[in-house]
């Protein structure tokens, strides 16, 4: 019993996006992140590269510029996810053009 109670949570806990999304959700977060004039562009990871739905990262390219704390910036995204229902995500920010992450922050 208490196996199965710990599959049930560990599924549990990995299923949060595990869903598809609505795209009306999917572009809502999107356009509202590439608003920001910093950012170039913005995606799921699972839609950037492929693959399943369940993998919860989220990506922001936008330049890298000399001074500054990625990791602030990626947190400072993370309310876009809550105002849509989501939690669990992984931000990351990457340099313009390129997969060369430049910070990162968990949104709970």
């Amino acid at each position: 019993m208490k196996k199965l109670s710990l599959y049930v949570f560990l599924v549990l806990m990995f299923c949060n996006v595990g869903f598809a999304l609505p795209e009306s959700t999917k572009n809502n977060i999107i356009n509202t992140i590439e608003r920001n004039s910093m950012v170039s562009k913005a995606k799921f990871g699972h839609d950037e590269v492929g693959g399943d739905s369940s993998y919860t990262i989220f990506w922001i390219w936008m330049p890298k510029i000399s001074g500054k704390d990625y990791n602030a910036i990626a947190d400072y995204f993370c309310p876009v996810f809550k105002v849509n229902g989501l939690s669990g995500i992984t931000v990351s920010i990457k340099k313009s053009g390129t997969y060369n992450t430049l910070g990162r922050a968990y949104c709970r």
